[in-house]
């Protein structure tokens, strides 16, 4: 729907100033969230999941798109999108169980 070049600034522009808005706050929140001795843990973690979904997303995905076609690609992430918000609950539930670690208290 978008018909011109230029016209890629505008969702450019928006998704730009979210992130830039979205990492800080995220970065804040982590870091007020975990306990000082395992601050520097929880933000290491943090950004090798980043790097890691950036690096092996872009790969796999291209492996995907010959055989399911771009829409494909995109009901493919949303379904691995999906599945990692179900698995938080799970992996906190079993943290706890274990007697390892509470999520809530990182």
């Amino acid at each position: 729907f978008i018909t011109q070049r230029w016209l890629f600034l505008i969702p450019i522009s928006i998704f730009g100033i979210a992130q830039g808005i979205f990492i800080p706050n995220l970065q804040y929140f982590l870091g007020k969230l975990s306990s000082m001795e395992n601050r520097g843990i929880v933000m290491a973690f943090y950004g090798s999941c980043i790097r890691i979904g950036q690096a092996i997303g872009p790969f796999a995905m291209g492996l995907i798109f010959p055989i399911v076609g771009i829409n494909g690609v995109f009901f493919v992430c949303a379904g691995i999108a999906f599945a990692m918000i179900a698995f938080v609950p799970v992996l906190g539930h079993i943290e706890s169980r274990a007697g390892t670690a509470n999520i809530n208290r990182i």
